[in-house]
């Protein structure tokens, strides 16, 4: 469920502001403009622009009302398991191949190795994700269809789901339209704002007998936003 809630960030923060497993609980308006504050003037915004011209970013601090800043071209649908080319939200996966996680199929039949459920169940601070790729701002209508201040996070729930199977597809060989989610979780710590394109970042992918894992972070400007989890059979 969508819930308000205060405490210990797991990944360091202060606030868990949101967390799902079905259900959807929103924030209510008051609560909502407890955790943002005042709306921000967006004149400020397009001054700025003004100013620098068309290619001038946003200042970061200020509250944009509208839609996302930036651009990204979007992968093919087929690698994030679409058949239609305008629900891509994730621009072009970088993997690194290299990264401790699950094996490629090239991987697997030049080596077997030991069941990655054997290992870590997340990689130590520091180390490089497992794949990597940016959200495409331009996103489909239906996520935007009201005024927003941010990015909403069923659009950060789907974009992480379409970059979990480009990921697991790219590192098992598996056709992407046969990957099915049998289980997922998201956590909201902090809001995904719209003045800098979001990093997906892929820390985990296991394989636990007949399933896979992975475990998807959204980082934007340096921090940790939002944490999702999915199962595929």
């Amino acid at each position: 469920m969508l819930c308000d809630q205060r405490g210990d960030h797991p990944l360091g923060g202060r606030y868990l502001l949101a967390e799902s497993d079905g259900a959807a609980l929103f924030l209510t308006a008051d609560t909502f403009e407890e955790l943002r504050g005042e709306l921000g003037d967006t004149a400020e915004i397009q001054d700025a622009a003004s100013a620098g011209g068309a290619s001038a970013e946003p200042p970061k601090a200020v509250r944009v009302w509208g839609t996302p800043y930036g651009h990204v071209q979007a992968a093919p649908a087929r690698l994030c398991g679409v058949s239609d080319a305008s629900q891509v939200l994730i621009g072009d996966v970088r993997h690194n191949d290299t990264a401790h996680g699950t094996e490629t199929a090239q991987e697997q039949a030049e080596e077997p190795r030991k069941k990655t459920s054997e290992r870590l169940s997340q990689n130590p601070q520091g180390t490089p994700a497992l794949a990597q790729c940016r959200i495409v701002p331009t996103a489909p209508p239906r996520h935007f269809d009201r005024p927003l201040d941010h990015y909403p996070g069923l659009m950060m729930a789907s974009a992480a789901r379409q970059f979990a199977v480009a990921a697991l597809a790219h590192r098992t060989g598996e056709d992407p339209a046969n990957l099915r989610v049998a289980e997922e979780t998201h956590e909201f710590f902090e809001f995904v704002e719209l003045t800098e394109i979001p990093t997906l970042n892929l820390l985990r992918c296991e394989k636990h007998r007949d399933t896979y894992q992975t475990e998807i972070t959204v980082n934007q400007g340096g921090a940790v936003k939002a944490r999702s989890r999915f199962t595929f059979i």
